[in-house]
């Protein structure tokens, strides 16, 4: 469809959660220190439909979108 198509050209990259990541590591590794990394977490949970954070496993996927800030 087409939401999906504009959907996936708002992903930046994709990250394979490692064992013991959380998002604000993620999320830490993609912007840099001017940023606000409250915002750039709270639009990953977001885009990833994700409501507990603290359930990332080892090997999911997460989508990193294009606008972190």
């Amino acid at each position: 469809t087409a939401y999906r198509r504009q959907r996936q050209m708002c992903i930046r990259d994709r990250v394979t959660v490692d064992e013991n990541d959380t998002l604000w590591d993620i999320a830490a590794r993609r912007i840099d220190n001017t940023k606000d990394i409250r915002k750039a977490v709270y639009r990953i949970e977001q885009f990833n439909h994700i409501s507990n954070p603290g359930a990332l496993e080892p090997g999911m996927t997460i989508k990193i979108p294009v606008n972190l800030d």
